[in-house]
């Protein structure tokens, strides 16, 4: 469950940032990083490793409690977006010619990535390519909404697309750790108590801001 909570957090995460760069222009840089990093662990030595550091995934696991809790309105785009990764990943899982593509060139990546430069404009974009070649063509296609001046920006659009890629290797990787539909639908208090049980964890940390 703890393994499910984490996956799931950063696919809420990644649709959560989707959004925030396509109506704002600006996303969370250590979320996006953390979104990013996960793509580049093709041989992750726990769950926990993929995402580098728990904190990362703060703005995810704040997600999951909003969205399941009840007790504000949820956000239907964010619902949206996620669904909408979940169908694709399922789409994407009986295409294994796409996947090893995908797979290959993002390893291709990885043996020029600097670490400091996971959120560049260049390795962005490189991600975004292997979004448009391999995933854009699969239907149905996710439909981002936002402003115009950002959704045409080329660097802002292909910050887009390389999260909707960390989108569905997190929506890839929590349904291999069992999760499914159902229990996102009749385990909603199970994914409240585990998310914020890690938020806990956050906060309890002594370089935590207040």
């Amino acid at each position: 469950m703890k393994n499910r909570t984490l996956a799931l957090a950063a696919l809420y995460q990644s649709a959560f940032l989707v959004q925030q760069l396509a109506k704002h222009g600006h996303a969370d840089s250590q979320a996006m990083r953390t979104i990013i990093h996960s793509l580049f662990q093709l041989d992750a030595p726990s769950v926990l490793g993929v995402y580098d550091d728990l904190a990362g995934l703060r703005i995810g696991l704040e997600q999951l409690v909003i969205q399941f809790e009840g007790k504000q309105a949820r956000d239907m785009e964010v619902v949206r977006y996620v669904v909408s990764l979940l169908h694709l990943e399922r789409k994407l899982s009986r295409l294994p010619s796409h996947l090893h593509a995908i797979h290959d060139e993002i390893a291709a990546i990885i043996h020029e990535l600097d670490d400091n430069d996971l959120t560049s404009i260049r390795v962005l974009s490189q991600l975004a390519d292997i979004y448009a070649r391999h995933v854009s063509n699969v239907t149905p296609r996710i439909m981002v909404s936002g402003e115009p001046v950002y959704l045409q920006n080329p660097d802002k659009a292909g910050s887009i697309r390389a999260l909707l890629l960390g989108g569905i290797r997190n929506a890839m990787l929590w349904r291999q750790l069992g999760g499914t539909r159902k229990q996102l639908i009749l385990g909603r208090r199970k994914w409240v108590e585990s998310a914020q049980s890690f938020l806990d964890q956050i906060a309890s940390r002594p370089d935590t801001e207040a």
